[in-house]
C-alpha cells in the first residue's frame, strides 16, 4: 500500500505549485501509468513479442531443455517449466533493452552487476545470462 502523503500527491492533493527554493514551478497533478504483465511497452511484452522469430529455437529440447510453451490468443510465448520465469530469447537487442530497464534508467540508477542480476533474473531466465549481464555492466562506463 501507498503511503498516505505519496497518494495524495499522485492523485494532485497537496502538491506545490511552486518550488521557491528552486526557482520552479510543480505541476499540480502527477500522472503514474501503471501496467499490467502483458501491457504494450511492458518488458513482459516486448519479451514474448521478441520470442515470435526465434519459435523453433525455444521448441527445441536440444536447445532449451526446459521451456514450456504457452498458447494464448495474442501468441505463444516460453517459459523456463522449473523456475516459472519467461525466457529471453538470443536477442542482444531484447537483452540491451533489459539492461536500459533494469540498470541504465534513471529509475534503476545503476545497481551494479550483483543488484541488476538479481533484479534481471527475478522474472527472467535465458542459459549465460549471469556472464552475460557481467560483460555488460564492465562495459558500463557510469559504473
Amino acid at each position: 500500500m501507498l503511503p498516505e502523503t505519496m497518494f495524495t500527491r499522485i492523485i494532485g492533493k497537496e502538491t506545490n505549485t511552486e518550488d521557491k527554493e528552486n526557482n520552479r514551478s510543480t505541476p499540480k497533478t502527477i500522472h503514474a501509468r501503471v501496467m499490467d504483465a502483458d501491457s504494450p511497452g511492458s518488458p513482459e511484452h516486448f519479451i514474448t513479442t521478441a520470442q515470435q522469430p526465434y519459435s523453433d529455437v525455444l521448441n527445441s529440447p536440444r536447445a532449451y531443455p526446459n521451456a514450456k510453451r504457452t498458447d494464448t490468443i495474442t501468441g505463444p510465448f516460453w517459459k523456463d517449466k522449473e523456475s516459472d520465469k519467461l525466457i529471453v530469447p538470443p536477442d542482444d537487442g531484447a537483452r540491451r533493452r533489459l539492461m536500459k530497464i533494469w540498470h541504465n534508467s534513471l529509475t534503476a540508477g545503476h545497481p551494479g552487476r550483483d543488484e541488476t542480476t538479481r533484479r534481471i533474473l527475478r522474472d527472467f531466465h535465458w542459459p549465460g545470462a549471469r556472464h552475460w549481464i557481467a560483460d555488460y555492466i564492465k562495459g558500463c562506463a557510469t559504473c
